[in-house]
């Protein structure tokens, strides 16, 4: 009896004996299969820890003079007690110390304007808002543990650098909830109700501590009257809110230009004086200058474009006192040689800014300055203003569509036909330039219907809301469509070749066809140049919905491919 308790106890001590490690049984037990992604893992989560980042929003004293708006422990607005001035701050987590912000894509964002009020209580944005912000202090905080050194792509049997980023988004932001079997889930008590209302908390403080309404108005024109403004946008001129409120109070239509100016720019009082931006005789002005304004980068290309200095003073004159609208187009398009033609095209007294937007974000011309663009802005501008004199401002944006059709119809004849052979002359009128435009654009389609350019489509066949798109990638696709729909469009197959142009048939769900052509701006992004129906009619608000739906869509995809390669 003794002999078997003795054996148990024996073989109880074989089996808790620890085994002595050695070449042979040692076993690599690292987390997710690799050291390195171990290791980024758990100093991110120190890091979350030590640094208190789930902390979504506080509100403290820490400079005597300012109030400090808190996020996340990471990310710090300091506001003056005593103007609209704002500093900015992001925690270093390698430094352990707040250092000044200088890159805005590292924030979070959330709308400011237009206001949002939720009809139900279920579309409450903060909703939300609060996984948003916390997702990207998340991602600082992965940056900062050695994210971005992780090798891009992951070794057989082992888990890449995003898949690892995805578990810890999950255990934070994916909680386990009842009745659900989630293995990722984390065991933490996050409540969405008591984060959301942390939210509402931070948006309230931002607009009542924060917020300066000149400043956001101000904002607000420089964005444009159809965007949202964010609270990064405000952010970027706030800190130099004196500058900004100054040139609101002298120069409000100018305003638009600072989205171009470099801020270290904003606090020159001869901002915008003829000195600055008109040549005078002289080869350059400060304005040509790479450290005045900022550049437009076409998307995948090298081309970019800034700001210029006029030749003439009327130039100036006339940007200057041009509606804000108008100085905003102008700043998305900055083509100095419009305005020079503008100015010296003897337009009437008084034309409605929506003419002079589509006037000065006009495309395929030639450059310099001619009087040929110049009657033709004249001419079409005077057509515009007795269409408003007539029948009223109503009846003018309704049928600013086919007028801006005629007008660029014009336009193409002129670049393509007029001006080698010095027309429009100082006779034209309106009718006879329509006139001369429809013969030359079926004339070109005669000489062009054996053309077989080819050209590819980021954007394949599919289908929007009911609406059937195809793409047009061949001139006799083009030649084809323009048979059929008894319209020119059989010319743009050289836009469509360089790239300048796409363009896609259109069905909606009654059977009803029209033509819809995008083209690509000086930033890279694609909008609707013109939509038309059988015979250039004017088609459906519908229609026009779809077709700037298809724009974005091709701008999206464009950047998806720019972003991630294949």
């Amino acid at each position: 009896m003794t002999e078997g308790i003795e054996v148990r106890r024996f073989l109880k001590k074989i089996r808790t004996a620890q085994v002595v490690p050695n070449k042979h049984n040692i076993v690599d037990k690292h987390r997710f299969g690799d050291a390195r992604l171990s290791a980024v893992y758990a100093q991110a989560k120190r890091y979350i820890i030590d640094r208190k980042v789930l902390r979504l929003y506080q509100k403290l004293d820490l400079r005597p003079g300012f109030l400090s708006i808190v996020i996340c422990n990471t990310w710090r607005i300091d506001k003056a007690l005593d103007s609209s001035t704002v500093e900015i701050f992001e925690w270093s987590f390698t430094n352990t110390q707040w250092e000044p912000s200088s890159n805005l894509e590292n924030w979070p964002n959330f709308q400011l304007l237009p206001v949002e009020v939720p009809k139900k209580k279920a579309d409450d944005p903060s909703k939300d808002l609060w996984k948003n912000i916390l997702k990207k202090a998340l991602l600082l905080v992965l940056e900062a543990a050695g994210y971005n050194n992780l090798p891009t792509k992951s070794e057989k049997g082992k888990l890449s650098r995003r898949e690892m980023a995805e578990i810890l988004f999950n255990f934070y932001l994916a909680p386990k909830r009842k009745g659900q079997v989630r293995r990722n889930a984390t065991k933490l008590c996050i409540k969405d109700a008591q984060f959301a209302a942390a939210a509402r908390a931070l948006r309230k403080n931002i607009w009542t501590e924060v917020i300066d309404r000149s400043v956001l108005s101000s904002v607000a024109i420089i964005k444009g009257w159809n965007s949202s403004v964010m609270i990064r946008d405000y952010l970027r001129y706030a800190p130099l809110a004196p500058s900004v409120t100054r040139i609101l109070t002298e120069n409000r239509n100018c305003l638009p230009l600072l989205a171009r100016i470099k801020p270290s720019q904003w606090t020159r009082t001869d901002l915008f004086s003829r000195h600055l931006w008109v040549k005078d005789g002289r080869k350059t002005t400060i304005i040509d200058r790479s450290g005045f304004s900022d550049r437009i980068r076409l998307f995948g290309t090298s081309v970019t474009k800034r700001l210029s200095s006029f030749t003439t003073p009327a130039a100036h004159r006339w940007l200057m006192r041009a509606p804000v609208s108008v100085v905003s187009a102008f700043s998305t398009s900055l083509n100095t040689e419009v305005v020079e033609n503008i100015a010296q095209s003897n337009l009437p007294k008084r034309v409605p800014a929506i003419v002079l937007r589509i006037i000065i974000k006009s495309r395929r011309i030639q450059p310099g300055v001619r009087l040929e663009y110049q009657r033709v802005y004249r001419e079409w501008a005077i057509r515009c203003c007795n269409i408003w004199s007539a029948q009223g401002y109503k009846y003018l944006r309704e049928n600013i569509k086919n007028l801006t059709n005629e007008f660029h119809d014009v336009l193409d004849w002129i670049y393509a036909d007029g001006l080698a052979r010095g027309l429009p002359d100082k006779n034209s009128t309106w009718q006879s330039m329509m006139r001369q435009t429809v013969n030359w654009h079926n004339a070109w389609s005669s000489a062009r219907s054996s053309r077989r350019l080819r050209w590819e489509s980021i954007l394949p066949e599919c289908e929007i809301d009911g609406y059937k798109v195809h793409p047009l990638t061949t001139s006799e696709d083009l030649n084809l469509e323009g048979y059929q729909m008894h319209h020119c469009v059989g010319n743009y197959d050289d836009w469509c070749e360089r790239g300048d142009f796409r363009i896609f048939s259109l069905v909606d769900p009654a059977g009803i066809r029209s033509t819809l052509c995008i083209e690509q701006t000086d930033t890279g992004q694609w909008f609707v140049q013109q939509v038309r129906g059988t015979c250039n009619a004017s088609v459906t608000k519908a229609t026009h919905a779809i077709s700037r739906a298809v724009a974005k869509r091709y701008t999206d995809t464009v950047i998806e491919q720019i972003e991630n390669p294949q």
